[in-house]
């Protein structure tokens, strides 16, 4: 019997797996090992993922019923998509990460043992599931999920799997410079600004190291490519000590997600490019890079500095783009507060849209006709505090993912209010 289903189902199997491997050249994964330790990366981001979420209520039930769960801009309906639970209050949503996890253990038994059809199968599971979970929580836009999410669709979809996997962690070392260009860089004020200044070094050796930051991620980073042994392992170099000194800073999630793929593409198993891809193959790779080049740039087509507006400031790469700090008052017709927040923390990005999508989905959606007033200070960088929310009505107010929103401020219209003291890190 298990004969004959096999010479009747064996060739369409066959057939339907040799399409499956061109679909998704997987022929890439089987002949370099550089292609394959990169899928190994890619386990090690879901796995440091998938920790932090696993017992996160940010996205369960109980996070839309007290109006704590945070929609994206572009998604603001996303509480209708919403269905686990956490402990206490139940499982499913431990239970599904807990099966994820014995998905990344099968996608690593995979690799090993040379099963590649099944460890892509494998990864896209995993890969799906992170979608719909990013989807539903604002909160999953820090840099380490769009490196782990872009790294990801190159293993899982793109031909050339090396070049483009080695041409990202160039790219997004080059895109991050884009928020780079800006006094909290180029004249080290987030630091500065701050109580602890810079990590381990010397107050006097910011505005040198910041610039230094600068030049290495927006230029010598491409040498990391360089046929020159010497100058692409001293650039090498850099970048592996910058990825292990940046977690006294960001902790180990970022480096984690980074770090792996810089030692895979531009380590020991470094190999210089002869040609780039310019084939028909390659144009879904380039296509993505647009994409990613688009989504950086997008902060810049919206009046105001995004770093006080922080309109378009999560579709790109953001990291410490600047010194925060804010204070927020709403209050009910009365002018009884009902929601007050003081920021003391540098890392806190006191995003107007986060206050106002949370009293919108608790209050404004309760309490039908009711009207709240909103205000909201932000400083950067040690600037002064700017007025840059001042609404009778918050219910009555909506945001605009992809433009300007009048009720939010810049730094020419808002007023200043008081300068701050020196904050923390934290």
């Amino acid at each position: 019997m298990i004969s004959a289903l096999s010479e009747r189902f064996g060739p369409r199997l066959s057939k339907l797996k040799d399409a499956y491997w061109r679909m998704f050249s997987i022929k890439e994964i089987e002949n370099d090992v550089a292609v394959r330790l990169f899928g190994g990366a890619v386990l090690i981001g879901f796995l440091v993922s998938f920790k932090n979420w696993e017992g996160n209520w940010g996205t369960t039930i109980m996070a839309k019923l007290n109006g704590s769960a945070l929609c994206w801009p572009t998604f603001q309906s996303c509480y209708n998509w919403i269905f686990m639970d956490a402990r206490p209050e139940g499982y499913t949503q431990n239970t599904i990460f807990m099966l994820m996890l014995g998905v990344i253990f099968l996608a690593a038994y995979a690799l090993l043992s040379k099963k590649y059809t099944l460890a892509h199968v494998s990864i896209f599971i995993l890969f799906l599931w992170k979608l719909y979970v990013t989807s539903i929580s604002y909160r999953y836009s820090a840099n380490y999920d769009y490196y782990q999410t872009s790294f990801t669709i190159i293993f899982l979809f793109l031909p050339h799997k090396r070049f483009f996997g080695s041409l990202a962690v160039v790219t997004f070392y080059f895109l991050s410079t884009a928020t780079k260009i800006h006094e909290t860089w180029t004249l080290g004020t987030y630091f500065t600004s701050m109580k602890t200044g810079l990590p381990i070094f010397p107050k006097w050796a910011t505005l040198f190291l910041t610039n230094l930051v600068i030049f290495m991620e927006m230029i010598a980073a491409w040498f990391l490519f360089s046929k020159n042994k010497f100058l692409q392992r001293t650039v090498f170099f850099f970048f592996a000590v910058f990825h292990l000194y940046s977690g006294t800073l960001v902790g180990y999630h970022y480096p984690t997600i980074v770090t792996p793929s810089l030692l895979i593409f531009f380590g020991p198993l470094f190999k210089p490019f002869d040609t780039v891809p310019n084939g028909i193959k390659s144009f879904p790779g380039w296509c993505f890079f647009l994409f990613l080049f688009s989504m950086q740039m997008l902060s810049h087509t919206i009046p105001g500095d995004e770093k006080l507006t922080l309109e378009g400031n999560f579709y790109g790469l953001y990291m410490f783009e600047a010194n925060h700090q804010c204070s927020v008052r709403i209050a009910d017709e009365n002018d009884n507060a009902i929601f007050r927040y003081d920021s003391a923390s540098a890392r806190d990005r006191c995003d107007p849209y986060r206050y106002w999508f949370r009293i919108k989905h608790t209050y404004c959606e309760q309490n039908k006709g009711a009207k709240y007033s909103f205000k909201m200070t932000h400083s950067i960088n040690g600037g002064p505090f700017y007025m840059i929310v001042n609404e009778p009505d918050l219910c009555a107010l909506e945001y605009k993912p992809f433009s300007k929103n009048d009720w939010i401020k810049t730094e020419k219209e808002a007023q200043p209010m008081a300068r701050p003291r020196q904050n923390y890190y934290r």
